[in-house]
């Protein structure tokens, strides 16, 4: 063998070695990125496992020994998309969630019914302007009234501003006005103008804020969150009228906490060592359902939808790109619009979350659901009735979120470095 040729094949297996080299630590650092997003990557994987097994021949999801149903189809097809799955291609007997909600597209009649099915479509990339023969931003836009109330409970206007966010539509000012007004003493919000503030109409207002357009460093905000903290339980999650954490009130909360630009799953929000993702995770079963509290193990499927976006930290709507820190400046590109009223709104929080404990003791019914007037009518869409840019790393002190950008970067340079070996190999090959 000629020396020349003994060379360029030397050439040949140093620069395979390096190629080789770069590709695996391609491949690792592709991995990182697939992780960090949420160290519950492994139980959103699982819970979805469990919802392709609550998936019909109709194409839509049913509870156990339950016919498949719009509404737990809407959220599914929600949660699978917060998850980077493509509801569209989920077939069974050849019809997936879509057709299934094509099908049922007629019967929707409540304003609930119109925001769930709106928000399910758009999250789907599906086009809610054009479903069906319907037009569902429009039919939810017919509802805005001119002091900017959507519908006619608080819960119904949260899901409506959310739902045309998610649509792509820009939302009143006056819609977010309208929910800033309605904000209770103590920083939360409540299912209607006359109830009281709970976790998981709180979580979803923050959503709906913000998303809309609310400066997360608001005092609206930072009222909600710190309401959010009071009714934080000793295991990490979050309960209503009960002494026991639950998935739905903890699903939401979590959420909202991730939309305000927190983690969740940082010592922020620990109590006793536990966070809300802890919680959530904790109540997962060895099939990749998710249970309603410790005692209760009711609407499976449908705590399992309200779970995923949560350990996914994918606040609604899905095109919605949560907040991190200010920039240097101080500035945000999120509007303000308190007044000086706000001020003394936020000092005024503690004292009447602390004036309004001895109330909910009285209210309080040690691990039984007590939201069963949320449920007659369907009224609720968002928790409890009808029933990934992802984060993973502990949220600095003041609570920002950090969103994986060093494995984002080592995966680029690894690509940068491969195209240059493999460039500079072909030019000293070609040289001999």
């Amino acid at each position: 063998m000629s020396g020349p040729v003994r060379r360029m094949k030397k050439k040949r297996v140093f620069f395979l070695f390096i190629a080789a080299g770069l590709l695996f630590g391609l491949a690792q650092g592709q991995m990182a990125l697939a992780t960090d997003g949420g160290g519950s990557s492994s139980n959103v994987k699982n819970a979805i496992d469990y919802l392709r097994k609550r998936q019909t021949q109709t194409g839509g999801f049913s509870e156990p020994g339950k016919d498949a149903s719009d509404a737990l189809t809407c959220w599914a097809v929600s949660a699978l998309s917060s998850a980077g799955e493509r509801p569209s291609e989920w077939k069974k007997s050849g019809k997936s969630p879509l057709d299934f909600l094509a099908n049922r597209s007629s019967g929707w009649k409540t304003l609930t019914d119109i925001e769930r099915a709106c928000l399910a479509i758009s999250s789907a990339g599906g086009n809610p302007k054009s479903f069906r023969g319907r037009n569902l931003v429009q039919e939810i836009n017919k509802r805005i009234s001119a002091d900017g109330h959507i519908g006619e409970q608080i819960n119904e206007h949260i899901w409506g501003m959310i739902a045309l966010a998610a649509s792509g539509e820009t939302v009143p000012e006056k819609c977010r006005a309208w929910l800033r007004s309605n904000q209770r003493p103590d920083g939360g919000f409540g299912f209607s103008q006359d109830s009281e503030s709970d976790p998981d109409d709180t979580g979803a207002a923050i959503e709906a804020l913000v998303s809309c357009g609310e400066n997360p460093l608001s005092n609206t905000v930072k009222r909600a969150l710190e309401y959010l903290k009071f009714c934080q339980a000793a295991d990490g999650g979050f309960c209503w009228r009960s002494t026991n954490s639950n998935t739905a009130s903890t699903a939401w909360a979590a959420q909202g906490i991730v939309a305000a630009g927190q983690d969740p799953d940082s010592s922020e929000w620990e109590k006793n060592g536990k966070t809300p993702i802890d919680f959530l995770e904790s109540m997962q079963q060895s099939d990749g359902h998710v249970k309603y509290m410790e005692s209760d193990d009711s609407q499976p499927a449908w705590m399992t939808t309200e779970a995923i976006p949560a350990l996914g930290k994918r606040p609604y709507p899905l095109n919605f790109t949560p907040p991190g820190s200010t920039s240097s400046t101080g500035k945000t590109s999120y509007e303000s619009t308190e007044t000086s009223e706000d001020d003394s709104n936020a000092e005024s929080v503690s004292s009447s979350l602390e004036s309004n404990q001895s109330t909910d003791d009285e209210k309080n019914t040690s691990g039984t659901k007590t939201d069963s007037k949320r449920k007659e009518g369907g009224a609720e869409i968002a928790s409890r009735s009808d029933g990934s840019g992802m984060v993973s790393e502990k949220a600095s002190a003041s609570g920002s979120i950090r969103v994986g950008l060093y494995p984002f970067l080592l995966i680029c340079l690894a690509y940068l470095a491969l195209v240059i070996v493999i460039c500079l190999g072909q030019t000293l090959l070609s040289g001999d």
